[in-house]
């Protein structure tokens, strides 16, 4: 028989006790609270959060005083922790940048930089080689040290040979000392002038923030480079 409002079935015992109910409460209650009961109860909420989490559209999500939100911090990934940026653009499409305005405005406004164009073109054409000599010097002994040329590739390690024992920032230098040449080959000003504030950005913006960046990556190390080596020249 069934008890009234009960959903276990009820007998009676010899000694006149009824073993319904009750008993199963007891026994229910008998079983530690260490066992599936809470486990189930403790996955339910999880999975609730988690869902919450997962579907940020819901209404219950949208309160902000709910207290089974939780804040979800999520790991880079290998190929995120390699990579960084530390400009809009690539470099080398910046300084060439320069190129393209220089020469547009030298079509507009043509500005010499010498009287004589023989001079420019052997100083130009001193400085292009120079730069083509630096940037594969310093190419070469990062390959070597086994780093890679792009700036956008995280640096594993300091690299102290080479350019790189004269000047921090040799491509860099090698990028500018190209426009230069450029600039005297074609007796183009307005490429020197639009150089100016390149520099200006790309040392500010830049190479500083890259600098920041191996400070807190490689620490007294890189503080020691810092200190034997020039940024530029």
């Amino acid at each position: 028989m069934l008890a009234a409002g009960s959903a276990f079935p009820t007998s009676k015992l010899k000694d006149g006790s009824v073993a319904g109910d009750e008993a199963r409460k007891e026994s229910v209650s008998s079983v530690p609270r260490v066992g599936n009961i809470r486990s189930t109860l403790h996955i339910t909420r999880h999975e609730r959060r988690y869902a919450m989490v997962q579907k940020p559209n819901s209404k219950k999500d949208r309160s902000i005083d709910d207290p089974s939100r939780q804040l979800v911090q999520v790991e880079p990934t290998r190929e995120e922790f390699d990579h960084q940026t530390f400009a809009a653009v690539p470099p080398p499409l910046i300084f060439l940048g320069a190129l393209v305005v220089g020469v547009a405005l030298n079509i507009a406004r043509p500005l010499a930089i010498l009287p004589n164009g023989r001079i420019g073109d052997v100083l130009g054409l001193a400085a292009a080689l120079g730069s083509a000599a630096i940037a594969f010097w310093a190419f070469r002994t990062m390959v070597r040290a086994g780093e890679h040329p792009d700036p956008s590739v995280r640096t594993r390690k300091i690299v102290e040979e080479g350019p790189f024992s004269r000047t921090r920032n040799p491509i860099y230098l090698s990028f500018a000392l190209f426009d230069l040449g450029v600039a005297l080959l074609m007796n183009n000003l307005w490429i020197l002038l639009a150089l100016v504030p390149l520099m200006l950005y790309v040392d500010r913006g830049i190479v500083r923030r890259e600098e920041r960046s191996l400070e807190q990556q490689f620490g007294d190390e890189y503080l020691d480079y810092k200190q034997s080596v020039r940024r530029w020249i």
